[in-house]
């Protein structure tokens, strides 16, 4: 049965005209009265009879999906994707999926060309700041082409919309934490994932800035030396293993970790080996199996979380709203939530995170 803009309206709780206003992205319409509605327009596959107009021809995008070191991410996006999908008219609207080996520049770069050459409409993408890539973006921006990058930010491409964590917020939320564990003497290790991603390099950069605010100055320095050493580990295992392990060996103040990246499982391990006689406090990002297990264990005291599925799944809407619906973003960013999680939170509730 045909949704009526009457309906939507009732279901939002507003009038008609508020809908209408929604519709038209005109203004005067609270931020969240707004979210609310393209949401049930979503939800309901509500058309216009402009928009049905305009739909009469099929629109496609692509995604291109990484090959992330840990399953967790490929996992998730693709139910995320498959949840968006569902909401859609199949008639009107389809997806490539670009399924990638790894992260590589190069692989990133051939995948936007083969998409491209298919005549795709819109690429969603979680991709390096490199030139080779944001340039080809760039172009295809300039014809026509709407960008959606989920998880990690293009601040070089001012066309891109992005859709996934407050990378900064959650650095600083990490930083926030560890000031109530630090006393005079000790020091951090920030360990971050590769340099050429912006959510990498921004949580460490935050998680130093907040600690900076929050730490006395007679505090923030020790033996000449700042409270935080960040170090860059590509999220891989054995590096990540042998670096941590390495500085915790050379620097006995060190008493915290902050995982800005993965792996969280090289972390341990290099903790591990290092068979020290005190504990190492241990906050990491996402919710991993990793993640859970060693939260559970008690090897990691705090994880902060997102939801890579409900991120997925709000890139994928957003570009058949562009596409489809002719709705257009309020703002170039749609943050999704922050959770932090403890052990205690999984031994009393059995949260699934």
């Amino acid at each position: 049965m045909k949704v009526t803009i009457e309906q939507i309206a009732k279901m939002c709780n507003v009038s008609r005209g508020t809908v209408d206003r929604v519709l038209h992205n005109r203004p005067y319409v609270h931020p969240q009265i707004r979210r609310n509605v393209l949401s049930a327009l979503a939800r309901t596959g509500y058309r216009s009879p402009s928009q049905i107009e305009k739909c009469t021809v099929r629109h496609t995008a692509g995604v291109i999906l990484p090959g992330w070191p840990d399953r967790y991410f490929f996992r998730h996006s693709q139910r995320g994707i498959r949840t968006a999908l569902a909401k859609t008219d199949k008639r009107e609207f389809s997806l490539i999926i670009e399924q990638l080996a790894g992260r590589s520049v190069g692989e990133h770069a051939e995948a936007i060309d083969r998409l491209l050459a298919q005549g795709v409409e819109g690429v969603i993408l979680n991709a390096p700041m490199e030139n080779e890539i944001t340039s080809r973006l760039n172009r295809a921006a300039d014809k026509g082409v709407r960008i959606v990058t989920c998880m990690d930010e293009l601040p070089q491409c001012p066309a891109a919309f992005y859709v996934g964590q407050d990378v900064a917020r959650a650095g600083r939320v990490a930083g926030g934490l560890m000031a109530k564990y630090l006393r005079p003497g000790e020091r951090v290790l920030a360990v971050s994932g590769d340099m050429q991603f912006y959510s990498h390099r921004k949580r460490v950069e935050s998680f130093e800035e907040r600690l900076g605010e929050l730490i006395p100055p007679s505090q923030a320095v020790h033996e000449g030396r700042g409270i935080v050493t960040i170090v860059f580990c590509n999220e891989i295992f054995q590096e990540t293993a042998r670096t941590v392990h390495h500085q915790l060996r050379m620097d006995e103040h060190i008493r915290y970790i902050y995982m800005a990246t993965q792996s969280v499982s090289g972390c341990i391990e290099g903790i591990r080996r290092a068979q020290l006689p005190y504990k190492i406090t241990v906050i990491c990002n996402d919710t991993t199996a990793a993640a859970r297990r060693f939260l559970a264990s008690g090897d990691v005291d705090f994880v902060i979380g997102q939801s890579v599925a409900r991120t997925a799944a709000q890139a994928v809407e957003s570009m058949y709203q562009m596409l489809c619906l002719g709705i257009e973003p309020r703002s170039q960013r749609c943050y999704t939530g922050l959770a932090i999680y403890t052990q205690q939170m999984l031994q009393r509730t059995g949260e699934q995170l």
